[in-house]
């Protein structure tokens, strides 16, 4: 909500270093918070590649908070000031020369910050062979065990072949000592 009231005020943020500028006095925003939002793609329209924008997150918001900190003990250069020159730490931090992450690895970040897959799902490299397998989604399925009048495309017992994608699993030995698997499937 700090976000949004900051951009309805003074507009849309230009970059990072702007952003991290006009949220610095916002409580909620500390570098854990940065980074979630980082890792989460809500950075990516403003320019630079979230591994750029890891990289140096930490580095922008510490001379942001020193120039912050210069300028309440009264420490700015006073012969900058007249000139209109900008202290080193409010220049915009130069990004590394790095390659992005992996379209798998900027999934995985984005599900492990928001619980959602936001720049696509793992499954899209497969949707063709999916689709030609004949396999039907898990919500069509769900959809069906759901109708007022009871299943109408698939059974209870019926063997159905699903595909998706493991998000977790878990075994137990059951009281006859034989191993039962729970698997969780997106």
């Amino acid at each position: 909500q700090a976000v949004v009231r900051q951009r309805q005020q003074d507009g849309d943020f230009t970059s990072f270093q702007d952003f991290c500028q006009r949220m610095f006095d916002c409580t909620d925003m500390n570098k854990r918070a940065v980074e979630n939002l980082i890792r989460s793609g809500a950075f990516d329209s403003l320019g630079g590649r979230r591994s750029q924008l890891i990289q140096v997150y930490e580095k922008v918001m510490d001379s942001v908070a020193a120039v912050r900190r210069d300028n309440v003990e009264g420490q700015m250069d006073f012969f900058s000031m007249a000139a209109g020159t900008q202290s080193s730490a409010e220049k915009e931090t130069p990004l590394p020369d790095i390659p992005e992450f992996s379209v798998q690895e900027l999934m995985l970040m984005e599900k492990a910050t928001t619980g959602l897959y936001l720049s696509g799902h793992p499954m899209d490299q497969y949707r063709d062979a999916v689709h030609k397998l004949g396999a039907p989604t898990i919500g069509s399925i769900l959809e069906d065990f759901s109708q007022e009048g009871g299943p109408t495309r698939f059974a209870d017992g019926q063997r159905i072949t699903i595909c998706g994608v493991v998000s977790s699993s878990k075994t137990k030995t059951t009281k006859n000592n034989s191993l039962m698997a729970y698997v969780m499937v997106e």
